[in-house]
């Protein structure tokens, strides 16, 4: 317990650490202007920019619900909430978000549901969660890949090998569910392969650990099989979750006094999806840095480094620090997580 209250403790300076450098360097020389921008601010846009950060949490809450209530019909959305914003909270203070999903195991079993299901429920999201993020991204590579590659082309380049390996990982994983022969290929070809070339250290580890993998995506793809409604709600949740975290960009800068024309939602929208994309393989918790920095220099070309700053910062607070300072509060005081014991949580 004091090791893993340490290694958070650590990650917390890190955060600290790479944020403040990262502000430094994107503030630096536009101090003044910045603090001047923020000074004049939009309450009415910063209050329904607050609530868009929390938003995305509610609708994984919604996404956590479909597929708990199929082992438990009581299942509430507030659970689910509850577990999403918690679950946010310990993604956001370890590396690759690692620490969500068992933080999240944890919070099911004290809400009722056996650590079993609740392996598969995160599962069954993890898969509509991929394939999702991969069509999403995927519309905005087909309607704004010119545009963007003319503008950000080094940066572009970036996001779609991100987006390339993402796809290349869930097409992978699914296709090695449903056919042995491509999971033997998976297991006796690429991975042996990553093995000669170093990338694998362990290879017998490496191919039960994948092969453990493909056995319970294809137990849970049975499952979602009967379950085609769950599926189209969920993913309709997703879409308008990644929606509402697109979006966010856009709506900072009618905080900031900007009138823009609806017609560049698409704009904001989209770069916001490739600074995701990009960041996504940052090891620091949260991406610490990485986004700041990514998130400024992307968006000045739209904004300027002025509005581009003072952007990132009201974005950064309503996406990050709000969801960690809120999903910790939601963690500590909820009743049900805290409590002792309670019926069914064991299982």
């Amino acid at each position: 317990m004091k090791n893993t209250f340490k290694n958070y403790m650590l990650n917390v300076i890190w955060i600290v650490l790479f944020a403040a450098i990262a502000l430094f360097f994107t503030l630096k020389g536009d101090f003044k202007s910045i603090l001047e921008v923020l000074c004049h601010i939009n309450a009415f846009w910063f209050f329904i920019i607050l609530c868009l950060g929390i938003l995305p949490y509610l609708f994984e809450g919604m996404v956590l619900k479909i597929f708990a209530n199929i082992y438990n019909k009581n299942y509430s959305l507030k659970q689910g909430f509850v577990n999403a914003m918690s679950g946010g909270f310990f993604c956001g203070i370890t590396p690759f978000s690692s620490g969500g999903q068992f933080a999240q195991v944890y919070i099911f079993k004290k809400q009722g549901v056996s650590t079993t299901n609740s392996v598969g429920i995160l599962l069954m999201c993890f898969i509509i969660y991929q394939v999702t993020m991969v069509a999403y991204t995927l519309l905005v590579l087909i309607f704004k890949f010119n545009k963007f590659f003319s503008e950000y082309s080094s940066f572009v380049s970036v996001a779609l090998i991100g987006f390339l390996i993402n796809a290349i990982v869930i097409t992978a994983l699914l296709t090695g569910a449903v056919s042995s022969r491509f999971q033997n290929f998976l297991t006796g070809t690429v991975l042996k392969i990553g093995y000669r070339l170093h990338i694998i250290k362990n290879y017998d580890y490496a191919k039960l650990n994948l092969d453990h993998k493909l056995e319970d995506f294809r137990t849970e793809l049975a499952v979602m099989k009967h379950h085609k409604p769950a599926i189209i709600k969920s993913s309709i949740c997703i879409f308008l979750k990644l929606t509402v975290q697109y979006s966010i960009p856009f709506f900072t800068m009618l905080a900031l006094g900007q009138n823009l024309p609806f017609d560049q939602f698409s704009d904001y929208l989209g770069i916001c999806a490739f600074i995701y994309m990009i960041t996504a393989f940052i090891p620091i918790p949260g991406a610490s840095g990485g986004s700041e920095g990514t998130y400024a220099l992307l968006y000045s070309y739209l904004m300027g480094s002025v509005l581009a700053s003072s952007s990132m910062l009201i974005w950064r607070f309503a996406t990050y620090y709000l969801v960690m300072f809120v999903g910790a509060i939601v963690f500590a005081m909820n009743k049900e997580i805290n409590q002792r014991h309670r019926k069914g949580d064991i299982g």
